[in-house]
């Protein structure tokens, strides 16, 4: 609930709920979310001293940008998201189904994410690793190839 007596005084407030993702929003964002809020009110005030009625609604949408979703691109990078930023992930008829928390409102198809899922299952952080060695891989095949013909 807003308290514009707090508001006016700087009170920072708790950061907004994250209802039905995977996992809770984390301590370590929250502590972040409050930061940036208690940063982006002291600008605001100094920014606007005469329009009090301000600062909390700036201070609120700066922090609130932390808890923007990226869109994911890859299988990889959807499975990576952190369980807080998903409402739904589940594979289904050979592909992810990837709903993130900003699935509301008349945006809600642009939080909704299909991937196929790949033959073998991917760890996000190797996958960078995976890709480069199957590039060494295929370098050195050429090499053999290339050389296999000459006497």
């Amino acid at each position: 609930m807003f308290d514009e007596k707090a508001a006016a005084s700087g009170a920072v407030p708790e950061p907004p709920g994250i209802f039905g993702g995977l996992a809770p929003l984390p301590e370590s964002v929250k502590k972040q979310w409050r930061e940036v809020y208690a940063k982006a009110f002291s600008q605001a005030k100094l920014d606007s001293p005469n329009e009090p009625t301000v600062h909390a609604q700036r201070a609120r949408k700066t922090a609130n940008r932390l808890l923007e979703v990226e869109k994911p691109t890859s299988y990889a990078e959807a499975m990576a998201m952190p369980d807080w930023q998903v409402f739904k992930r589940e594979r289904r008829n050979g592909q992810l189904v990837l709903v993130t928390i900003e699935a509301r409102g008349a945006d809600a198809g642009e939080s909704k994410f299909f991937f196929d899922v790949p033959a073998e299952p991917v760890d996000a952080a190797n996958d960078a690793k995976t890709s480069k060695s199957a590039d060494a891989d295929k370098d050195a095949d050429k090499t053999k190839s290339a050389g296999a013909g000459k006497p």
